[in-house]
């Protein structure tokens, strides 16, 4: 699994409140937690694979910087847990075309079921839209965050020049 995120870091060099955009990346990969003797289920493998990649961004953090964009809308992906479910929180997180945060998810650990037509979102993931309001992404550009290989807005595609990634 990985992620990216954008800080608002103070220009070196720059004039006093002069500030610039960085842009972050991490993943988690199988390496970084499987000495962990409790990870048992797949609730046991996702928190710390979750706080893997917050500690690493938090890492990146630098003195007068900030996760948040001028609006205060969060620059990185945000998780919860709602008892034994993960939610991915995009209710203050920033959509702004190319700066949308990112998180891009191995598929083969069964969270994508092959059919006929393509890949469908497996028994362990559920989409959810905010207020069930479901955003037009073709009148609302900011909600655009990725298209498919026919340049139609959507809300997760599976790439293919990333084979067996949910992005």
């Amino acid at each position: 699994m990985s992620t990216s995120w954008d800080q608002t870091i103070p220009k070196p060099g720059g004039k006093d409140g002069e500030m610039q955009a960085r842009i972050g990346t991490t993943q988690t990969i199988i390496n970084d937690i499987q000495d962990l003797d409790w990870v048992v289920d797949g609730v046991s493998f996702m928190k710390p694979t979750i706080a893997h990649l917050e500690q690493r961004r938090k890492e990146t953090a630098v003195q007068g910087g900030r996760f948040t964009n001028d609006q205060g809308k969060h620059t990185y992906v945000k998780f919860r847990w709602e008892g034994e479910d993960l939610i991915i929180d995009n209710t203050n997180v920033c959509h702004c075309d190319l700066d949308t945060p990112s998180i891009v998810i191995y598929t083969k650990m069964g969270w994508l079921r092959k059919i006929h037509t393509g890949l469908i979102l497996g028994p362990n993931l559920q989409q959810e839209f905010m207020g069930d309001q479901i955003p037009d992404m073709k009148k609302n550009s900011k909600w655009n965050d990725l298209n498919d290989e026919q340049s139609n807005p959507v809300f997760w595609t599976v790439r293919s020049f990333l084979p067996d990634y949910l992005q």
